[in-house]
């Protein structure tokens, strides 16, 4: 026993010096921060899930963090992880799609206007009265013009939305299978 003991702390010394890398407190709700490496210690306070830390050095079931505020302390290895909680992706999923939302409206009133401008411009200016007006002859093959090609595109703006929530649905499903997978790792 005492051989693994030395060759472990010969390990540790011949090990290159870590570069610092980011991760974050996993999907747990609350992890320790300990002045020591002991989680029978009292924590000097406790880190929700999403906390950004910087990685420092890593020692028998403990990882040495920095946080934003540049304290340094203690967390258990297994609540860290280099990939986003679930939680914190969801946020930026939903920021993202009220992004996505904004620009659909935006889209649709240029749509509007366009489509206001357009029918000034091919009215006639003097309107005939009621009772006078001819009705309209149904141009079976549409004029190409201008207004072709842009036809062609307003029609693209329902689909572009069904495949952006098509997209948003995918990705909800994606994470919810690596929770799923991460989970079933950890024993839970």
């Amino acid at each position: 026993m005492r051989h693994i003991a030395c060759w472990f702390v010969l390990g540790l010394l011949v090990m290159p010096a870590q570069a610092v890398q980011s991760a974050h407190i996993t999907d747990k709700l609350l992890a320790g921060f300990y002045e020591q490496p002991d989680a029978a210690s009292q924590p000097l306070k406790v880190l929700p899930s999403g906390t950004p830390v910087e990685v420092l050095k890593k020692q028998a079931g403990f990882t040495r963090v920095r946080l934003g505020d540049n304290s340094e302390g203690w967390v258990e290895s297994r609540y860290i992880s280099d990939s986003k909680p679930a939680k914190v992706m969801l946020l930026e999923l939903q920021a993202k799609h009220g992004r996505t939302k904004q620009q659909l409206r935006q889209a649709e009133r240029e749509l509007k206007r366009l489509r206001n401008d357009q029918e000034h411009r091919s009215s006639p200016s003097p309107s005939p009265s009621p009772d006078k007006a001819e009705p309209a002859a149904e141009d079976p093959a549409p004029a190409a013009g201008p207004m072709q090609g842009y036809l062609l595109r307003i029609w693209h703006l329902p689909l572009l939305a069904l495949l952006m929530l098509i997209a948003f649905i995918g990705g909800i499903v994606f994470k919810n299978h690596r929770i799923a997978a991460r989970r079933g790792r950890s024993g839970l």
